[in-house]
C-alpha cells in the first residue's frame, strides 16, 4: 500500500513484479530491510541480486496488471476505512482463495495486536 509518494509506488511495482517470477516474499523483504536509499538504480540491483529475468521485471513493473494490483489494494483500503499501518485483515483461503460464501467472518485489525493474539485469530480463521 504505497502511501509514501512517487519512491513507494515504486517500491511497491517492484515487490509486486518479483511476485510475477514467484520472489515476492523475498524481494518484499530485501526492500524492507535495506538500509540504502531505495532509488530506482538499487531496486534494479536487488533485482538482479534475486536472479530475476531483468527483462520480465522491467516489462512487469510498467503493467497493466501490476497498477491494477495497486489500484484496487488502494480502492480496498479507503472503502475498509484503513487509515494507516500496521493493519491486519485474517480471512479463511483455502488454496490461496477467498470465497465469499465462507462461514467464517472477516476479521479486521486496524492497528496493532499481540502475536499471541494475531495467531488466535488466525488459528480462529481456520
Amino acid at each position: 500500500f504505497p502511501i509514501f509518494g512517487e519512491q513507494s509506488l515504486m517500491i511497491s511495482k517492484a515487490a509486486l513484479a518479483a511476485g510475477m517470477q514467484k520472489k515476492y516474499a523475498q524481494m518484499h523483504d530485501v526492500l524492507l530491510m535495506s538500509k540504502k536509499s531505495l532509488n530506482d538504480d538499487e531496486i534494479m540491483k536487488i533485482a538482479q541480486s534475486l536472479k530475476l529475468d531483468m527483462k520480465k521485471f522491467k516489462k512487469d513493473l510498467q503493467s497493466q496488471e501490476v497498477q491494477k494490483t495497486i489500484d484496487d489494494t488502494r480502492k480496498l483500503g479507503e472503502l475498509i476505512h484503513l487509515m494507516g499501518t500496521p493493519a491486519f485483515i485474517i480471512a479463511a483461503t483455502p488454496g490461496g482463495i477467498y470465497k465469499e460464501n465462507n462461514a467464517k467472518p472477516i476479521v479486521f485489525v486496524p492497528g496493532a495486536t499481540s502475536e499471541a493474539s494475531l495467531l488466535e485469530m488466525v488459528k480462529n480463521a481456520g
